[in-house]
Parts: C-alpha cells; sequence; structure tokens
C-alpha cells in the first residue's frame, strides 16, 4: 500500500507501509502530520493509517495543548470541537496560533474554575466564533449548546468541516446559511487560504498579531485558488491505476467478500458459457441456412493468407476466452477453499495464517481488504507466549488489582504490615483511649445537727452525684491532716483529701484537682469515686492491642476480621465505633489490594455511607462527649444495628478465592466475526458466553468484549475456557443472601445467562 504524507506545504512519497513507520520512529514524520493513502477517500492523519503503529508516549505527546489558552483584551476566536477529533483539530489550531491569531479552546480552563460558566464567558466575549464541525461535533451535546449560545449573541460565525457531516434537523436549521469551509473536499493550499481570508474578513485590522518573520497569511493569498474539490495525491499519468471514486461507493454499497465472490464468479461462468454455445449455435444454424436457400450465394474466394490470418485471430480469440474461463473457475475455486480454511479453522494460528494467505492471494477488496489488513497489523494482540492474552481477558479490571492476583499480591494479609502496624499503633497510644477510666464525681454538704453531750458539734452529711467525669489513667490521691476550724475545737482526727488527674473537660484534656474534708465519719467537699476502666478502652486492650506485633513492627492477623469484631460489639459507644471503623478502614486503603478492600463490596459501601453521616471527622475522644453528636449518634446506632450480621473477612475471602479459580482459565479461539459483522462460532449449538474480539474505536483499533455486531470484520472471537458459572454459584451459596452481583466480581461484564 502506498501512503502519501503532507507536512510543511509539501506533499511526499510515496512510501510503503514500513518506510512511512520508519520515518515516523525516526522523528522525520509525527503522527498528526496529513496522510493519505489507496483506498482513502479523503486525507486524514499519519496515526489513522492501517498497519501504522503509534506509542502511547508519542501519541500522548502530540495530543498535548499545543499553545495556552488566549487571556486577554484583544479580539480572539472561540474555537468549538469534539475531543475526539483532538488530532486533527490541534493541528489546525496551532498553525492559526502561529500565524498570530488569539485562539481560545477548552484546554485553557484552570482547575477548579466552574466548567459551564468559563466556557459561556468565553463564547460572550469572543470575536469569531469557529466551529469544526464532524459527525462528533454534531453529535455533542457541549458543541451544540456552545453553537446556540454564539447564534443567540448574534457572533461572527464560521465552520469549517473536517469530514461530510449530516447535521441534526436543530442545527441545520440554524447553521445552514452560515459561512462554512468544506476542508475535506479542498486541497490544503486552496483550504488554507480560505481560512485566511474568512477570518481577516470577520476580525478586520487588529484581530490578529502579526508574527516575527515570514507570515504565514500573506503567503497563502499569494495562492490561486483552482480547484475547491480534494484531488488525490496520485500523479496525472497514473491516476488510471486508481478506482475512481463513484466506483468505489458503488463497491462498498455491494457485499464483498468470498461468498458474494464465488456467486458473482459463477454467474459470470455462465454467462460465458452461454453465450459462447449460443454463437456456436446460431453459427451452424446460419451455415445450414445458406447451403439450404436458393439461389446459393457465390462463395468469393480469399486469398490463402487473407483466409489463414482470419481463421488464426478468430482461433486467438477463442484461446484466450477460454483460458480467461479458466483463469476465472480457478479463482472461484481459489477463494472458496480460502474461506472454507477460515471457516473450519478451529485454531487461533491457523485462522490468522488462512486470513493472511487470503489477503496476499488477493482474495478480498475494498472495505474487505482494510478491515482484513487491520485484523492482520493487529495479530500481536493475541499473542499469548507468556500468558499475556489470558492475563488482558482476566486481570484488566476495577481497581486495577485483577492482574495481580496471579502474582500473589491480591489477598486479605500482606507479608509486610509494618506501616499499618504504626498507624494502628498511633491511634492506640497517641490518643490516650488505651487507659480511659470512667469517675463518679459526688459533692458532700454537712449539715449541723446539734452537738453531743461532750459539747462536740454533731453533723449530718448530703449527698449528690454531680456527673460522671473521665481520666486519661487512674487519678492519684494525697491526703494530709488537718486542724477542722481556725479555733481547733474539734478533738477528732480531721484528713484533707486531694484527688488529681489528666481528665476530658467541655472536649479538651485538662489537668484539674478536687478537695474534700475528712472527720469522724462526715466528708465536705467533692470526691471522685467508683472508678472503671472503660468498655471502650477493655476494647482497645482486648482486641485492637492483640493484632500488634511490637517484638516485629507488623499487623498479626487480617484486619478484616478487626472489622468485624467492631461491628458485632454492641457494649461500646457507636461514636467510639465509628471513629474506629473510619480509622481502619483509612489505613486498609492505601494497600486495599494486599487487605481484601476491593474484593469486599460491603465494606466500600458502608464506609461510603459512614462518611456521609460523619459531617465532620471524629476525634478519638468524641464519643467522651457526646452532647454535640447526639442526632449523629441516633443515625449512628440504626446504621450499626443494620451491620450487626456483616462479615467483611469471609466475604473477602469468598471473592479471592474465586478469582483465583477464574485466573487458571485459560483463553480458546471461538470463531470469528464474518465480513457481515455477525459472529461465526466453530460450536454454532453451544456458544460461548465471554467473548472479546478487535473493535473500531474512535479510529483506534481496541481489544474489547464482544456485543453481538461490534467487531472489525475478520476478527478472531476468543472465549474463556473454565466453568465460571460454576465457581459464580459457588460464591453465591457460600454468601447467601445479598451477595454482590456478577458484575461486582469480575474484572469484565457479565452477560448473564
Amino acid at each position: 500500500m502506498n501512503v502519501y504524507v503532507y507536512k510543511n506545504d509539501e506533499k511526499s512519497g510515496p512510501f510503503s507501509l514500513e518506510e512511512l513507520q520508519a520515518s515516523l520512529d525516526e522523528g522525520a514524520f509525527s503522527p498528526i502530520d496529513s496522510a493519505w493513502f489507496e483506498g482513502c477517500e479523503e486525507w486524514t492523519t499519519v496515526s489513522h493509517v492501517p498497519g501504522i503503529l503509534i506509542s502511547e508516549e508519542k501519541r500522548r505527546q502530540h495530543l498535548v495543548p499545543p499553545f495556552e489558552a488566549y487571556s486577554g483584551d484583544k479580539p480572539f476566536v472561540f474555537v468549538s470541537y469534539s475531543h475526539a477529533d483532538g488530532e486533527l483539530v490541534f493541528r489546525e489550531i496551532r498553525r492559526l496560533h502561529e500565524a498570530g491569531y488569539r485562539i481560545w479552546y477548552d484546554e485553557g480552563i484552570d482547575p477548579g474554575q466552574d466548567w459551564p460558566e468559563h466556557i459561556a464567558k468565553a463564547v460572550i466575549d469572543c470575536d469569531l466564533f469557529l466551529m469544526f464541525t464532524s459527525p462528533r461535533s454534531a453529535a455533542s451535546e457541549n458543541c451544540r449548546n456552545e453553537v446556540n449560545l454564539a447564534l443567540n449573541r448574534k457572533k461572527k460565525f464560521l465552520a469549517i468541516y473536517l469530514e461530510h457531516t449530516e447535521l441534526p434537523p436543530g442545527l441545520e436549521l440554524r447553521m445552514g446559511d452560515l459561512q462554512a469551509i468544506l476542508k475535506f473536499r479542498m486541497p490544503d493550499a486552496t483550504y488554507r487560504k480560505k481560512v485566511y481570508m474568512g477570518l481577516e474578513a470577520m476580525l478586520g485590522e487588529g484581530g490578529r498579531d502579526l508574527p516575527e518573520g515570514d507570515d504565514p497569511v500573506a503567503e497563502a493569498m499569494k495562492i490561486e485558488v483552482v480547484a475547491d474539490y480534494l484531488m488525490a495525491p496520485v500523479e496525472a499519468d497514473l491516476a488510471s491505476e486508481y478506482l475512481p471514486k463513484e466506483e468505489a461507493s458503488s463497491s462498498k454499497s455491494a457485499k464483498t467478500g468470498m461468498g458474494i465472490s464465488f456467486v458473482w464468479a459463477l454467474a459470470a461462468v455462465c454467462i460465458a458459457l452461454a453465450v459462447y454455445f449460443y454463437t456456436q449455435q446460431d453459427r451452424g444454424k446460419n451455415n445450414s441456412a445458406k447451403q439450404d436457400s436458393k439461389p446459393q450465394p457465390v462463395e468469393v474466394a480469399l486469398p490463402l493468407d487473407a483466409k489463414s490470418k482470419q481463421e488464426l485471430e478468430k482461433e486467438q480469440l477463442d484461446r484466450e476466452e477460454l483460458e480467461s474461463l479458466r483463469e476465472m473457475v480457478a479463482k472461484q475455486k481459489q477463494d472458496q477453499e480460502i474461506q472454507s480454511q477460515l471457516n473450519e479453522a478451529v485454531d487461533l494460528q491457523v485462522y490468522l495464517e488462512s486470513l493472511k494467505r487470503a489477503v496476499e492471494l488477493e482474495a478480498y477488496q475494498g472495505a474487505a481488504l482494510l478491515a482484513a489488513q487491520k485484523v492482520l497489523t493487529h495479530d500481536y494482540i493475541f499473542d499469548n507466549g507468556q500468558g499475556e492474552l489470558d492475563r488482558r481477558l482476566l486481570f484488566e479490571g476495577p481497581g486495577e488489582v485483577w492482574n495481580r492476583v496471579r502474582s500473589g499480591k491480591v489477598g486479605v494479609y500482606p507479608e509486610n504490615s509494618q506501616g499499618e502496624y504504626e498507624a494502628l499503633s498511633s491511634i492506640v497510644s497517641f490518643s490516650g483511649i488505651r487507659d480511659v477510666w470512667r469517675y463518679n464525681l459526688t459533692e458532700y454538704t454537712p449539715v449541723k445537727v446539734g452537738n453531743t453531750f461532750t459539747g462536740q458539734a454533731k453533723y449530718e452529711t448530703k449527698r449528690e452525684h454531680l456527673r460522671s467525669i473521665f481520666s486519661f489513667g487512674q487519678i492519684r490521691a494525697l491526703v494530709a491532716d488537718e486542724k477542722f476550724d481556725s479555733e481547733d475545737k474539734s478533738s477528732e482526727k480531721v484528713q484533707k483529701l486531694t484527688q488529681h488527674g489528666n481528665f476530658l473537660i467541655q472536649g479538651r484534656r485538662q489537668v484539674r484537682q478536687v478537695t474534700s474534708t475528712h472527720w469522724a465519719g462526715n466528708i465536705k467537699g467533692q470526691v471522685l469515686e467508683k472508678p472503671e476502666l472503660t468498655l471502650e478502652s477493655h476494647f482497645v486492650q482486648d482486641q485492637i492491642e492483640q493484632y500488634l506485633d511490637g517484638e516485629n513492627s507488623r499487623v498479626r492477623a487480617p484486619l478484616l476480621d478487626l472489622l468485624d469484631t467492631l461491628l458485632v460489639d454492641q457494649s461500646v459507644d457507636v461514636l467510639f465505633k465509628a471513629f474506629i471503623h473510619d480509622k481502619l478502614c483509612k489505613i486498609l486503603l492505601p494497600r486495599g489490594d494486599q487487605w481484601g478492600v476491593p474484593f469486599s463490596p460491603w465494606l466500600i459501601e458502608d464506609h461510603n455511607r459512614l462518611q456521609e453521616m460523619l459531617r465532620t471527622p471524629l476525634k478519638s475522644t468524641d464519643w467522651m462527649n457526646p452532647e454535640p453528636f447526639q442526632e449523629m449518634k441516633e443515625d449512628l446506632a440504626v446504621f450499626y444495628r443494620d451491620l450487626n450480621t456483616r462479615s467483611y473477612s469471609a466475604e473477602a475471602n469468598v471473592y479471592v478465592n474465586f478469582l483465583r479459580d477464574i485466573s487458571a482459565a485459560t483463553h480458546a479461539f471461538a470463531g470469528h466475526v464474518d465480513e457481515l459483522n455477525q459472529p461465526r462460532f466453530i460450536d454454532e449449538d453451544n456458544p460461548p458466553s465471554f467473548l472479546w474480539c478487535l473493535v473500531l474505536e474512535q479510529s483506534e483499533v481496541e481489544f474489547q468484549q464482544f456485543s453481538g455486531s461490534n467487531g472489525i470484520p475478520f476478527s478472531p472471537l476468543i472465549s474463556l475456557r473454565g466453568d465460571l458459572e460454576d465457581a459464580y454459584q459457588k460464591v453465591l451459596s457460600e454468601l447467601g443472601e445479598g451477595a454482590a452481583e456478577m458484575e461486582d466480581l469480575l474484572p469484565f461484564p457479565y452477560p448473564g445467562q
């Protein structure tokens, strides 16, 4: 296949695919340079030439925004386009930018800005609205909104058609009478002159900044416009070698391929034979009629050499006709054999080799040929030398964790857990929640009720419980002897009790003390009584600390088990439970694939709900000061009551085992897509449920799941060996009601029964 390239206003070529690929790899050409190849109806880019491979790095390099969007008070052009046309549009606006035109396009929006508002402002402020029109932009809701706003604001409007486009009725109504340039029908020089003429006329003086050096606008204006239609890049003396556009169009509409070719070939043979025998028969009848008719015509004798010449010419024509028929029959037989090999192939390699042979023997033409070539240039996708294809089928999925199953990096408990150990230790140690005690703060007030017979005062003590108070660690007490009063009238032994510690008061840690006086069974002042280690601290010491291996700085067991223990514990405060629940999930998430997080849809769902309820992040001490969180506590109580039967650990283990089961599956060749985009299975009676093939996605060939008609003609159909349905049913039986859907388990969409 010959390819022509248009770069820097010069056409070069023809190039073979190998030569073009080499020039692309060397940097002589770029993916966005204009290109035309045999069978191509219009100019495209190098990246769209069938058989040309573009690395992702090179593709990203050439798809970056070519310049910053204009920002200022001078006249500027607003560019509307579909991102699917990014290659072509970026190339065109780069030229306009280099010519001095001020261009605004949506790549100039800063992160965090209100996208619709920013675009609307740019449309309103622009001096010219320029739309690059294609079927993609015509179908884009964003582009249509931009067009409507521009026309409502009566903006100067210019449309550049990248290819033939049928506008939707609404868009056609508004754009039908507006100025447009049909780029796809023009040589590049003609197109550029028309664009610059349009921009200069609409923007007027001051519409651009004059570039330093040569002015591309002035140079383009010197060009004589000869024709306004697209010309194929072939020399005049070679033009006859290429199929005219009318014939190409009619060829497109016909059904191509082996089955159709066979019918037409057979018909041609029959017609030719019929004509041949009819001619012979008619010749015999004429001779007979000549002999029977009277009077007999006088036979004119030809010279011997002339008669011999006529006979020789006739014999030569007969031989050529017969040879042509033989060649036609042989070609038909050959094509039939090739099609039979394709249909009967039960091995992927055999199928691809048969398809390659069909292309080499010119069994296909037109669109069918291009489709076959696309498949063959992407045959590397089906390589399974190191298990690449198996991994591509099974382990490219949500969270990018599925490809780690075989390597053993996916599970519910990693080998190295030092980071998680340190994070969990800090919650326990630094927050102080492992040693929180609850005390009753009591007020004692003595009331004098009389005197004893010896004259001593007699008291009756009133006791009032003030509140519960939390201390970090047990309080310390100091006892000292003192006099009862200033007159030292008491003969009883009197003691002063001072209790002090680190308390939580009004949501803050504070060092406080309380004092009381004790004598003869009487008490005056405040006393902290009935110390009790909180249930929350019991949970920390009895449960959380059991998971911490201080000697080796690691977590002893799967943290999903600890989460399960927390959920079923009904003794701790729900604010404490929510705090620990949130902290544990955030410890797990950085390495979620190794702790089993992606394999527990329940865990992910529940944590998202919890974060919605935690309007502000909880502190480690909020459960000791619940007054500000009463409404939240009520919601959390209902939430955790519903989670009482959850088991994240069991769920994750079942799913991990399921994925390990399907990881043993491998691929199988199930058939191919025929030239009418229909599947042709090896086993037509038992088509597989899981199928992949090559599809064309926005001019790019990708390997995707087969949906019934999205495959490129001649693409192999790939299925999975292994009974996944049985494995799925095993999951359902182990998890019971409430298990996830198949789509949550597999790294690929599940078609169902």
